[in-house]
């Protein structure tokens, strides 16, 4: 079981170190990283099979979902922010976007 805060999530995935691993470090952090470094993306691309991606402003309807349901399923995927600067590889279509890398 995880406990940050009030909020708690009971672990259900594999017993495996490094699945357990990968678990704990995506709970501790924020619900949405901040991606900082153009170079970070391929870092991430790497690391995670599949990562939730939002780019543009952090205000606005489309950021308040998508920072909610990062709240919500964070103990089963990675979401990050990144802005237009370190994301203009993605051509993102409009000023806010939401990607998924699988």
């Amino acid at each position: 079981m995880f406990l940050k805060g009030s909020f708690w999530h009971q672990y259900t995935g594999e017993r495996l170190k490094d699945d357990m691993v990968n678990y704990a470090m995506r709970m501790v952090q924020p619900a949405v990283q901040k991606v900082s470094h153009a170079d970070s993306l391929g870092y991430l691309k790497e690391n995670h099979n599949i990562f939730f991606g939002y780019v543009g402003k952090q205000q606005g309807l489309l950021w308040e979902m998508y920072s909610t349901h990062a709240e919500k399923y964070q103990a089963y995927s990675w979401f990050y922010a990144l802005s237009h600067e370190i994301a203009h590889d993605l051509k993102p279509p409009n000023d806010s976007s939401i990607f998924v890398y699988k």
